[in-house]
């Protein structure tokens, strides 16, 4: 169902109904913080070495979320229609479940029980993750924090309870998202009474969701998983630090998020993309330096405060790592623009050329015993991304707007 039928029919959107983006924010927050207090928790109960022995897995389930999001969600975002929604809750739960399978093969064929105990949660995560995203863009974030507000009180138990093992705090963060998917799962906006809604799925993700799995495949086997195998290779105590650096740089992770959540709605929207593309792209740039820069400055409070120890937190590790986040909220905004035009192919090939610098560091990581330049790959591969989709951008906006003049032009002399 289209969006403008969808105000009218569910009150879902943007109208009088819609509670304030703020919620928006806040639920994406919590859900930040949920990740923040799941760090320090294994911090403080076990040591820095424990939390790197959980970067491995933990990048598992990126790949994971990452996977799920190409096929299922961004589909879902770039429709905005119930029906499709309803329909890829389906393929959602099949996706999940051969996923979450496949962690916990290899956590028991490699003997690495973390990646097990993650893979037996995964089906609920990405489930939770699909119906989170669903929430806020249909407008009905308040459900989305409810679910986040669940989840995060779960994982705050690690503190009170006695808790011996990186694996028993796996656990209970595990199961308190579970318990915050069923805990909503009766909510009617995840449900449809109307059959003529739960159209095909396929029909939707067509020209979205090819291109974007194999996107989303290169990076997490192209970047993700070769930095997190070398780092665990090479050492616990640095793959600890990158773990603590993702960790701090998740809140402005979650600005990142809700803002170009909002930039699908204002792309759609708008005659003219250009300038809005423009000051979307200077603000969330902005916000980004300055969120860096102040983690610089207040690098020791930060880690004294939140992890006891005033050099917790590598100045460089945070230096070269901390870069990810607003590189990728700059290439982020551009490719909206490609998502929504069905335009995947260009975005696939932008992350191919990238893998050439994240392997290349990688691979200098190892040979090097330097876990330093293992951590810089992906901030190097984010810089080469995000020059291409600017390219690649700009090269087709010229070419419409040459289009347009062409069309305009002729219109004129045959009047």
């Amino acid at each position: 169902m289209p969006l403008n039928k969808l105000r009218d029919r569910h009150g879902l959107t943007m109208g009088r109904r819609a509670l304030p983006s703020a919620i928006q924010t806040a639920s994406q927050g919590v859900s930040s913080v949920n990740n923040l207090v799941l760090t320090m928790a294994i911090v403080t109960t076990t040591s820095l070495q424990d939390l790197g022995q959980f970067n491995l897995p933990f990048t598992l389930y990126l790949m994971a979320l990452g996977l799920h999001r190409s096929m299922i969600v961004e589909p879902v975002l770039a429709a905005l229609d119930k029906g499709v929604f309803v329909a890829a809750q389906r393929f959602s739960l099949g996706v999940s479940t051969v996923l979450g399978v496949t962690l916990l093969l290899i956590g028991f064929l490699a003997d690495r029980p973390l990646i097990a105990v993650v893979g037996i949660f995964v089906p609920f995560m990405l489930l939770m993750d699909l119906r989170r995203n669903w929430a806020i863009i249909s407008g009905r974030p308040q459900v989305s924090l409810l679910m986040d507000v669940i989840w995060l009180a779960g994982t705050a138990s690690i503190f009170v309870l006695p808790v011996e093992n990186v694996i028993q705090a796996v656990v209970l963060w595990g199961a308190s998202c579970a318990v915050s998917l069923l805990a909503v799962s009766w909510l009617p906006i995840y449900r449809s009474s109307d059959p003529r809604e739960a159209r095909t799925f396929r029909n939707a993700a067509r020209g979205i969701s090819k291109p974007s799995t194999m996107e989303s495949l290169i990076y997490q086997f192209g970047w993700q998983l070769p930095v997190a195998a070398s780092l665990d290779a090479l050492s616990a105590e640095a793959a600890g630090q990158y773990r603590l650096v993702i960790t701090i740089m998740a809140p402005l992770g979650v600005v990142v998020t809700s803002w170009t959540l909002s930039t699908y709605r204002a792309v759609r929207s708008t005659p003219n993309i250009d300038a809005v593309v423009r000051k979307r792209v200077s603000g969330i740039a902005a916000v980004s330096i300055s969120y860096q820069t102040a983690c610089l400055i207040l690098r020791e409070p930060l880690s004294l405060f939140a992890f006891g120890e005033e050099e917790a937190v590598s100045m460089a590790m945070l230096a070269v790592v901390g870069l990810q986040v607003p590189l990728l909220s700059v290439a982020g905004q551009y490719a909206v623009w490609f998502k929504i035009n069905r335009r995947g192919r260009e975005l696939l090939i932008s992350r191919a050329i990238s893998t050439i610098p994240a392997l290349g560091l990688v691979g200098a990581a190892v040979l090097f015993s330097a876990p330093v330049l293992a951590a810089a790959a992906i901030t190097a591969a984010l810089l080469t991304y995000g020059v291409c989709v600017f390219v690649g951008y700009h090269s087709h906006r010229s070419e419409d707007r040459r289009k347009v003049l062409g069309h305009t032009i002729v219109s004129e002399v045959a009047e």
